[in-house]
């Protein structure tokens, strides 16, 4: 058999045990140097590596507790589809999607809902918000192109938090109710995975900078024009998102003060990258940040005679664009 074809018939074989965890049912019996899920010995052991071989076995009989529970994680493609724990008295199985392609993906979160409401034994209410965003963010055309084309820069793990903070636009933009404090806490998970970056890029995301001819896309395109190793593009992709030298955002922790020393330090500083910065940013997200960036802006015009400002508003969030070649005489 093509090497090609061996390939996604072992794509498929994982898929199938996935959905045959998911139903409690026999999936497959062999896939070669990868998965075998079998229904003999192993008794007290969802998984092990046979030690003949690299094929990994997965025991479907310590999958027939009813009261077994599925968790679905999102845990890095290097990471195992399947893992056994417990929890207290609690039996978890954990099924992570990163494993899976794209369209594998969605057709498991399909069987999940389908299998949910066959079965209502799978999934906690806290993940149901959650698996739906996942689900219509993956369907999502604008999100796969961004992927495509930043997965083109990016590292396995950056483009992992970029996917990931698409999933956090998704929930934003979505009909459906989603509380504060759910997608807080989805960020919250961000940062403490993926550090500063983790903290920064669902914001960048949220804004619209990954978007077609937004600003990190001309950033990361003068960066890879300038170098052709790829570790060096990852570097300075991570600096960029830590960074962020080309927007200042307004916390609900921070102060009038704190804000304008942010926005001047990335006003004078603008013209020190490696690439260009066309404009810094202001944003602000609810009434108390928004009359501190609308008290900023007035230190800004007061400071410098030439400041030329752009307003953009909505009902959620306030907007000024600055163009930092005009702020030259702006007193820090």
């Amino acid at each position: 058999m093509p090497k090609d074809d061996q390939s996604s018939d072992e794509d498929e074989d994982i898929f199938a045990t996935a959905v045959g965890i998911l139903q409690s049912e026999e999936a497959i019996a062999y896939q070669n140097q990868v998965v075998e899920v079998v229904r003999r010995g192993l008794r007290k052991t969802f998984s092990r590596t046979k030690p003949e071989s690299d094929t990994r076995q997965y025991n479907l009989d310590i999958l027939d507790d009813p009261d077994q529970t599925i968790e679905i994680v999102q845990k890095g493609s290097q990471t195992q589809p399947f893992k056994k724990d417990r929890r207290g008295n609690e039996s978890i199985i954990e099924l992570n999607l990163d494993a899976f392609n794209t369209d594998q993906k969605n057709r498991i979160l399909q069987k999940v809902e389908k299998t949910y409401q066959e079965q209502g034994r799978l999934l906690s209410t806290e993940q149901e918000p959650e698996l739906e965003i996942i689900q219509n963010a993956n369907e999502d055309d604008r999100n796969q192109e961004i992927l495509d084309f930043f997965g083109e820069y990016t590292s396995s793990n950056q483009k992992q938090l970029l996917q990931r903070s698409l999933y956090i636009r998704t929930a934003w933009e979505s009909n459906r109710y989603i509380p504060d404090e759910q997608i807080n806490q989805w960020k919250t998970d961000l940062e403490n995975k993926f550090g500063k970056p983790g903290e920064n890029v669902p914001n960048l995301c949220s804004s619209g900078y990954y978007d077609q001819d937004r600003v990190m896309r001309k950033i990361i395109r003068q960066i890879a024009s300038t170098y052709d190793q790829r570790e060096q593009i990852e570097y300075l992709y991570n600096e960029v998102v830590i960074g962020e030298p080309f927007v200042v955002y307004v916390g609900r922790f921070d102060s009038e003060w704190k804000t304008l020393r942010e926005l001047v330090k990335k006003l004078k500083q603008y013209d020190i990258y490696e690439y260009s910065v066309p404009f810094v940013d202001l944003r602000a997200r609810g009434k108390r940040n928004i009359e501190v960036a609308e008290k900023v802006v007035e230190e800004v015009k007061e400071s410098t005679a030439g400041a030329e400002f752009e307003e953009r508003r909505n009902e959620y969030e306030r907007c000024y664009r600055i163009d930092p070649t005009t702020t030259d005489d702006l007193v820090a």
